[in-house]
């Protein structure tokens, strides 16, 4: 299989030029570092991950960037990565299974010293977002803050943020109360009743907060056989999260291959949300993933 290593050629034309290297927002650079990676081309997936400009997948690509920094000596730039995660993600968990302990052990660290900063951080954010009645922005700031501080690490009992989940909590219901409050008729129609009780909602229900990540992580160690010449497998998964934050179901809308779509459904059942909710009250809601595999 032949890789092309456009990404840090141009890194090393812009540095010489002195330029900040462009982005890279495809959906395939990720996969191609994580290739790099694995194939202990460590150089070559710095300067792909460097240029990644991807907020959704921001855990992975600092995740990836500390493991290869760490092959390469450089601890103290691997642990300013892992600091990214914990300030940029704070949700983000690091699959114990499928990196060093050493990573492990520097990534606990991290995270008993930074969540709380990154928990005020989200405070204020909501906070100042509440303040100016930019009611939708700050109650999905501040879901993600109680959802923080509600996780079982050190950190979210430490430092006074028992207090500050509280307080959370509290301007989370207030901003619950003044989105509810003037719903126009056709949301308060499908909102959640006890004769709806097994309503599923979507992304279209723009009055559910939708469900936020805790623990979601894919099949890394599959075999795959042959495919395209890019090296790429592209699949869709559709899963229903149920009221506990748990996935209820899962389907596979476009295959990837039989065995990898195998090992995908049978690892939702360790998925973990933070439910969605509607009006204060958790609901059972339906998400799709688009999964990217790269070839072994």
């Amino acid at each position: 299989m032949t890789l092309t290593f456009f990404p840090s050629v141009l890194l090393a034309m812009h540095l010489a030029l002195g330029q900040t290297p462009a982005t890279v927002t495809d959906a395939a650079a990720l996969p191609r570092a994580r290739a790099l990676y694995e194939s202990a081309a460590y150089e070559e997936a710095l300067s792909l991950l460097i240029a990644i400009e991807d907020v959704n997948n921001v855990g992975e690509v600092e995740e990836y960037r500390a493991l290869c920094l760490l092959a390469l000596g450089r601890s103290a730039e691997a642990e300013r990565a892992l600091e990214q995660i914990v300030l940029r993600k704070p949700l983000f968990m690091i699959d114990v299974q499928d990196v060093s302990p050493r990573l492990v052990l520097l990534y606990r660290d991290v995270r008993q010293r930074l969540v709380p900063t990154a928990a005020r951080s989200l405070f204020a954010r909501g906070k100042a977002n509440f303040d100016a009645k930019r009611y939708p922005d700050a109650a999905a700031q501040l879901q993600e803050l109680v959802t923080l501080l509600s996780l079982d690490e050190p950190a979210a009992s430490t430092n006074g943020m028992p207090e500050l989940r509280q307080l959370a909590d509290g301007f989370l219901r207030l901003c619950l109360a003044e989105t509810s409050a003037p719903l126009p008729a056709a949301v308060v129609a499908g909102a959640a009743t006890p004769e709806q009780p097994d309503r599923t909602y979507s992304l279209n229900d723009r009055s559910v907060i939708a469900p936020v990540e805790i623990v979601r992580h894919t099949p890394t160690r599959v075999a795959l056989g042959k495919n395209d010449s890019a090296g790429l497998y592209q699949g869709l998964l559709e899963i229903v999260i149920d009221v506990n934050g748990i996935v209820k179901s899962a389907e596979i809308v476009r295959s990837i291959t039989p065995s990898y779509d195998a090992a995908l459904l049978e690892s939702t059942r360790d998925w973990r949300f933070q439910p969605a909710t509607l009006n204060g009250t958790p609901v059972q809601y339906r998400r799709q993933f688009e999964i990217i595999v790269h070839s072994r």
